[in-house]
């Protein structure tokens, strides 16, 4: 079989609007002008008479099966918002599971809670709605914090949903006493300079910015204090001027903090900076935060963002 020769090489971002009718061989065009594989991001909008959702469906499937790649998903389908949940079902049931964030149309609740348990490997989700007079953000808000994590933000005719860890073993309360155990939570860290730059952020900030993955532990349970290690996998946060460590945050580290020697570590690894030392102790005394230490924060309040 000869090989295909693309116009366009390595397009990250496609976004794909109808405003009439899909052709039949649009998917089998679209395939050769670029290599649907080196996608990031995909937006689907249509504007297709509804009574042919099936030519939809059928299409979607085919860039589905091509876009091995994309993360981050917008479907908009006006019409959407007006037909039963069979379509969104179908279409819950062609995205795949390596997305990690969806924007999506929808009808009512029932279509939020369709979306929410049978995508249930998201990252975040953004609903589209209507109706700006219905109550189904606080409804569904309330729904999702009873069975998972979250972070939520409200705008009129959209919902903005960061989900976080499932609640398999809900804390049960013994009169006024309720004991948690030691947690883990999996993060990405925005690093922006402009400081108008503010959250919501769906799925990523506007403008310049660096990120890492990481995660931290927590555990408060110890006989001897808190303790408490967050890991930087790409970059450490910039916090350090020095010659050795400076502002090129571009390293990965280890924050370790010992609640028996009240003591803060700094672990370096491979990749570290020139004549950097693998361990080196920047505080003492140190205690981690308090499990509620976010009721302390300071929030501009031009940030509509709201943690749960």
């Amino acid at each position: 079989m000869p090989s295909i020769t693309r116009l366009f090489h390595q397009v990250s971002d496609l976004d794909i609007r109808i405003e009439g009718t899909w052709s039949i061989d649009c998917v089998h065009l679209i395939s050769t002008l670029m290599d649907l594989s080196q996608l990031r991001k995909l937006k689907l909008i249509d504007k297709f008479d509804r009574n042919s959702s099936q030519i939809i469906i059928t299409n979607y499937l085919k860039i589905f099966e091509q876009v091995h790649n994309v993360r981050s998903l917008v479907i908009i389908i006006p019409w959407l918002s007006k037909t039963d949940t069979k379509i969104t079902n179908q279409l819950c049931s062609m995205i795949p599971s390596h997305i990690e964030h969806l924007k999506i149309d929808v009808r009512s609740i029932k279509d939020m809670k369709i979306v929410l348990e049978r995508l249930d490997h998201l990252s975040s989700v953004t609903f589209r709605f209507f109706d700006s007079t219905s109550t189904w953000q606080t409804k569904i808000i309330e729904w999702v914090l009873y069975r998972r994590d979250l972070i939520h933000c409200k705008e009129t005719s959209e919902l903005h949903l960061w989900l976080g860890l499932k609640k398999t073993n809900m804390p049960q309360r013994h009169g006024t006493s309720l004991h948690v155990g030691p947690i883990t939570v999996d993060w990405i860290f925005y690093y922006i300079s402009d400081p108008t730059n503010i959250p919501p952020y769906f799925p990523v900030p506007k403008g310049n910015y660096t990120c890492t993955h990481g995660r931290t532990y927590y555990d408060d349970t110890t006989s001897q204090g808190r303790c408490m290690r967050e890991v930087y996998d790409q970059r450490c946060i910039p916090i350090f001027f020095s010659d050795v460590l400076s502002i090129n945050n571009n390293y990965s580290c280890d924050f370790l903090n010992v609640g028996a020697t009240k003591t803060a570590y700094l672990i370096l690894h491979d990749d570290r900076p020139k004549d950097a030392p693998e361990c080196c102790i920047i505080g003492q005394p140190f205690h981690p935060p308090p499990r509620n230490f976010s009721d302390n924060l300071y929030i501009k309040k031009a940030s509509t963002i709201e943690v749960k």
